[in-house]
């Protein structure tokens, strides 16, 4: 799950492509993914995916985008940068059915 967040990270803020993201109460099999969720709707950052060299490659695959968008050069940065890149283009579909047991 992890690994799918992160390509759709990947997608969505390096390459800048629209992407939309269903899920379907019946592929949640963890309760963590739905902290993981929960977090990129509060945010577009869950913490516990980004590894630091993954930060860093994420950080260094934005940077000319960032400095021609006139985004000062720093690690916080091109952090922010990123995460809001992300959130413009990475939409979440939560379909979740009232009928099962474990969302009453």
């Amino acid at each position: 799950f992890k690994e799918d967040l992160l390509s759709l990270f990947q997608r969505a803020a390096v390459k800048g492509q629209p992407t939309s993201f269903i899920l379907v109460d019946s592929q949640i099999v963890n309760e963590r993914f739905l902290v993981f969720l929960n977090d990129f709707l509060a945010s577009g950052n869950i913490p516990d995916i980004f590894q630091n060299d993954m930060k860093d490659e994420f950080r260094n695959a934005m940077r000319n985008e960032a400095k021609q968008a006139g985004v000062q050069d720093t690690p916080e940065n091109l952090w922010d940068f990123f995460i809001d890149k992300a959130r413009k283009n990475l939409h979440l579909i939560l379909c979740l059915s009232p009928v099962r047991e474990q969302f009453r």
